[in-house]
């Protein structure tokens, strides 16, 4: 066990013990007189002392020290009772400090990182004796206070469990903490008078693996999108990295889950579409008679290898429904198929356009859709099952995929076998991202690494082996190979699941290693596959052979060799059938984080660039991060209800007035001191064109580009449609309306003023701006009031200024009451209102008339700055934002 170190001087004491392994830093030490059968009088006397004391004050036979080259004191930091224990501490010494101490600069670091570090393995040994036992969580009710007051995240922030350990900085690890809450990681660590604070939210990690570096011999390694962080030093580095993946791969898909007819006669019995097989069907009869052959029934190697000679057709359709489950789903749905069929049968929307484009395409050269019996079936369960589940809808592949069941199963029997392949079988397979294949994809080329290394060490692209074996998954060889081979992959599949899909893609590859291996380029290998695919055979098929839409690829001169599919599927088997099943889901849930952020970033690059230089794609991270942060904390927002993965990529994430709000005071450039919130007021009404209290980022970002980068006449139109009045709409490029010298006017004042604070040149900007505003109030009265056209307008002007100067935040003036106005600003209005009006083109014209005025609105603005700044403080602005909320 791991002991607190505690300093002492071993003068002397070091005659009762005898060295048995020393290294610069550590000492292991055997007890004198324990395993010596006949030593010597001092070894007798402490066997013998250590015999007679209380059993409370024996001392362990094994120990650890800690020693600092040239000094006297030692510290024992671990004992055990048996030599195997105290190995065990000293292998994990060896593997996890040893070769780390050398970072350090002088001794006194060495002896304070160790200690401290044997001190956080001694907590988290307590706190998990104490979870396993189950008694009072007092240490995690501390270790969530210390996680709340470290990070300063709202509550709702949930914490899931804490680790200790090291985070690596360049060479030198820092010991700390590391919290695992359900939207972030987060690592804490005080050590030599330095504080290491990160946050790391799950849906930025774009990798997540084990590694090793120069010092560690096993790390997790955290990759984002700019950073690598290494953790090391786990009492239990299996069981972190497993939670890890499991918040990681959790908190991805939730960003992207946001989760009376008659039954055709051709269809119903399989028998008549093909013939029985009597040897194959004896076979599994026999096997029933000493197995079962219902859900009881048990599953044997004999099953296995009898499925791999390829059920016979007869049986087929019921061992489907079997092995798959579906069976289950049918007895306990009575009438649920034709309920579905009675409601979307009829009903016209995008879907059905697809199902009926496609309808003609499945299996054409199949006799059973050669008639409108066999296509109105297809449609029945394609529909129905577009109208069960809504998210998936239909996509193609589902229809050869759905005609294949359709041979062998009757229509209802058909559709449960497809929501057993598309929910449980081929999860994500099924949707416009079809995410799901593509991390099998990546699992694929793991496979292929692990197991065909020279054809790995030949292809270095393997995403091009990878792009070609995306149809082997997505239609389970049904669109590439004969028809009546392709239902024995099939029959595979049904009993092995996706395992059945990965074996024989590696025996197809390793069959034609050898021309792949002296294949040219990416055609060329498709050609050959293409081509080995077409001539796989099933010799022992009772019907004729179906056409294949892929045969154009076998007209050779000279004749290809045949392979016969069940001399393949057992190949597949035998080669490569020791790929567990749970082998394979931990490959998928490896590589399914590296999948879902590599399409999240080339989503976010195809969309982002059209609308933002490639060096500002962190705005639309920031703009994500806001709305991501409703989705964790605040479920009832508007923002969160109306989160939908399913909507164009650049209308994904929305964000309401306050978020919009909270991003405006930290990057736009028209700060404008109290008045800046009214003024992001303003700017959010305007966009929200639709009206539905969200905008998207597509508006967020047109916006600020035209405040950093906009010429002066577009910033000041900009400006003069945020005052105009509600309801009226400034969108036409040559539409013209006026700006009613009242309230309006004086807001618009005011904003400008606001604008100006803290300028280097304020002062000349008041100058200018009370000039320009007196030009604009006599432009006014011009043709209405001559007699009295100067005395109004310096009046008029002070109480601007007056009121610029002493504005409030408290509420947008453009809805106060007028009787709250001073008095002759309210004369003022009373003789103006409905008479003056200012347009845009005179307001330009008259601020074009003050040189400080335009180098105002000309001077260019650094955003950079602004971003940095609010990488930083987002999180801790909403934090306070919730914390007033909750007041």
């Amino acid at each position: 066990m791991w002991l607190k170190p505690e300093e002492v001087l071993l003068k002397n004491a070091l005659k009762l013990w005898v060295t048995q392994k020393s290294s610069c830093y550590f000492i292991l030490q055997r007890r004198r007189g324990h395993g010596e059968g006949s030593g010597r009088f001092t070894g007798r006397l402490v066997g013998a002392l250590d015999a007679v004391l209380d059993s409370n004050a024996r001392v362990a036979p094994f120990r650890i020290l800690l020693q600092v080259p040239g000094s006297q004191v030692y510290s024992p930091i671990a004992c055990g009772a048996t030599l195997e224990e105290i190995n065990q501490h000293w292998e994990w010494l060896e593997q996890n400090l040893l070769h780390t101490l050398s970072v350090f600069d002088n001794k006194e670091d060495i002896a304070s990182f160790v200690k401290g570090k044997i001190k956080a393995l001694i907590a988290e040994e307590t706190r998990s004796k104490l979870a396993e036992q189950e008694e009072e969580p007092e240490k995690f009710r501390e270790a969530l206070v210390k996680f709340e007051a470290r990070f300063n995240l709202p509550e709702a922030e949930k914490l899931i469990t804490y680790y200790s350990c090291c985070c690596w900085k360049g060479r030198v690890p820092r010991q700390g903490w590391l919290y695992l809450s359900i939207n972030h990681l987060c690592f804490y660590s005080f050590f030599l008078g330095k504080e290491l604070k990160l946050i790391i939210p799950w849906v930025d990690v774009q990798k997540l693996e084990r590694t090793c570096n120069v010092f560690m011999t096993d790390t997790i390694r955290i990759t984002t999108q700019n950073k690598e962080r290494d953790f090391s030093m786990f009492l239990n580095l299996d069981e972190v990295f497993k939670v890890m993946e499991q918040l990681a791969d959790m908190t991805l898909r939730r960003l992207l889950d946001n989760e009376i007819f008659e039954l055709d006669p051709d269809l119903q019995e399989p028998t008549q579409i093909t013939k029985r097989e009597q040897i194959k069907a004896s076979l599994w009869n026999d096997h029933f008679v000493e197995y079962g052959r219902t859900v009881c029934m048990f599953r044997t190697e004999k099953i296995r290898k009898l499925v791999a000679m390829g059920i016979p057709e007869s049986l087929r359709g019921k061992l489907w429904l079997l092995f798959s489950d579906a069976v289950t789903d049918l007895a306990s749905h009575p009438g649920y198929y034709g309920n579905l069929v009675e409601e979307s049968m009829g009903k016209c929307c995008l879907v059905t356009e697809e199902i009926e484009r496609d309808l003609h395409r499945s299996l054409p050269e199949h006799p059973a859709f050669q008639n409108e019996t066999g296509i109105a079936a297809l449609r029945r369960v394609l529909t129905a099952y577009a109208h069960r589940n809504p998210k998936i809808g239909y996509c193609q592949s589902m229809n050869i995929l759905t005609s294949v069941l359709l041979l062998y199963a009757k229509e209802e029997e058909a559709f449960w076998l497809l929501v057993a392949v598309c929910e449980r079988m081929l999860p994500d397979y099924f949707n416009h991202r079809v995410i799901g294949a593509q991390v099998d994809q990546s699992v694929f080329e793991e496979l292929i690494r692990e197991r065909l290394p020279e054809l790995a060490e030949h292809m270095k692209d393997l995403s091009t082996l990878a792009s070609i074996s995306l149809s082997w998954f997505l239609t389970l060889f049904l669109s590439i190979m004969p028809l009546e081979s392709a239902v024995n992959v099939v029959d595979c599949f049904f009993y092995d699941g996706i395992k059945a899909i990965f074996q024989l893609g590696l025996a197809v590859l390793e069959a034609n290693a050898v021309e792949l291996c002296s294949s040219k380029d990416d055609g060329q290998a498709l050609m050959i596959l293409s081509r080995f695919l077409d001539h796989v055979k099933n010799e022992e098929s009772p019907g004729p052979p179906i056409g294949n839409h892929h045969a154009f690829f076998s007209d050779d001169q000279e004749p290809y060799p045949v392979t016969d599919i069940a001399d393949l599927i057992r190949d597949s088997y035998e080669k490569f059938g020791d790929q567990s099943v749970e082998l394979i889901e931990h490959m998928r849930c490896k590589h399914r984080i590296r999948v879902l952020q590599g399409h999240e970033d080339t989503t976010k690059q195809n969309v982002v660039i059209s609308i933002l230089p490639e060096d500002l794609e962190e705005l639309y991270d920031l703009f994500k991060r806001e709305h991501m942060i409703s989705c964790y904390w605040e479920q009832t927002s508007l923002a969160f209800q109306h989160h939908d993965p399913n909507r164009p990529y650049a209308e994904q994430y929305l964000i309401d007035a306050q978020q919009f709000i909270n991003l405006y005071k930290l990057v736009s450039p028209w700060t404008c001191g109290a008045h800046t919130e009214i003024l992001a007021e303003r700017t959010f009404r305007l966009l929200d064109e639709n009206m539905d209290h969200l905008i998207a980022f597509k508006g967020f970002a047109i916006c600020l580009d035209i405040m950093y980068n906009g010429e002066m006449n577009e910033k000041i139109k900009l400006l003069y449609r945020l005052h105009l009045p509600p309801g009226k709409i400034y969108r036409a490029r040559n539409a013209v309306f006026s700006l009613p010298i009242d309230r309006e006017f004086i807001q618009f004042c005011k904003t400008l003023y606001s604008m100006f604070h803290e300028d280097p040149e304020e002062n000349d900007l008041y100058q200018a701006i009370a000039t320009v505003t007196t030009l604009l109030l006599q432009i006014g009265e011009v043709g209405q009031r001559s007699s009295s056209s100067g005395s109004c307008s310096d009046e008029y002007m002070e109480d601007v200024q007056t009121e610029a100067s002493t504005s409030t935040s408290d509420q947008d003036s453009v809805f106060a009451d007028m009787g709250k106005m001073p008095q002759r600003y309210s004369q003022a209005l009373s003789m103006t209102e409905g008479d003056w009006t200012v347009s845009l083109e005179h307001i330009l014209a008259s601020l074009l008339t003050e040189q400080s005025l335009v180098n105002f609105f000309e001077k260019p603005l650094d955003i950079k700055s602004k971003l940095e700044n609010a990488k930083i403080n987002q999180y801790s602005l909403k934090t306070n934002e919730m914390s007033r909320q909750s007041e």
